[in-house]
């Protein structure tokens, strides 16, 4: 006959969730997203490095394909890719890793020891009005929008911040 092993009791932490909060609020310190960049961590660079041979292979084309047109020359998405590099910056001050699986720089990732966190940084997306369907939404093609999701493979916000009416997602203190 086969045991059960009894349920261990739940962890208990020394500190409390609100003192590591601060701790790494403190060691991380005010991001600024700053107008122009001068070193790209190396998964932006690439996206940025596929968006000039995208722009070459047009150039070159005697029927240049929307395929291959550059990714990254709209200053929405400069704005966005300027973003991200802060937040790599930051993740690697905490010994994290940032990563984007994509070659639109969509599908984004950090991890800190073994833990994966999904984020999505993109056009901010309002519930349509009334007379359209419930599930769908519309994009507003100049607002940003950041948000961190509840799991890796959830599509569910934990925690989310837009433009808004009082300023720009990058004026936001922590």
């Amino acid at each position: 006959e086969e045991q059960v092993p009894a349920v261990p009791p739940p962890p208990k932490f020394e500190e409390p969730i609100e003192a590591v909060r601060e701790r790494i609020a403190k060691t991380v310190g005010k991001l600024t997203v700053p107008r122009e960049v001068r070193s790209w961590h190396p998964a932006i660079d690439r996206l940025l490095k596929q968006d000039d041979q995208r722009r070459e292979r047009q150039r070159a084309s005697s029927y240049p394909s929307s395929w291959d047109a550059p990714k990254f020359d709209t200053s929405f998405e400069r704005r966005r890719l300027r973003v991200l590099n802060t937040l790599a910056a930051a993740a690697a001050s905490l010994n994290g890793k940032f990563a984007v699986s994509d070659h639109e720089g969509r599908s984004i990732h950090f991890s800190f020891y073994q833990r994966q966190i999904r984020i999505v940084l993109d056009r901010m997306r309002h519930p349509r009005q009334r007379g359209h369907a419930t599930n769908s939404t519309d994009v507003d093609e100049t607002k940003l929008s950041l948000t961190i999701l509840e799991s890796y493979g959830s599509e569910n916000a934990r925690f989310a911040w837009q433009d808004d009416d009082q300023g720009k997602l990058e004026s936001r203190s922590r």
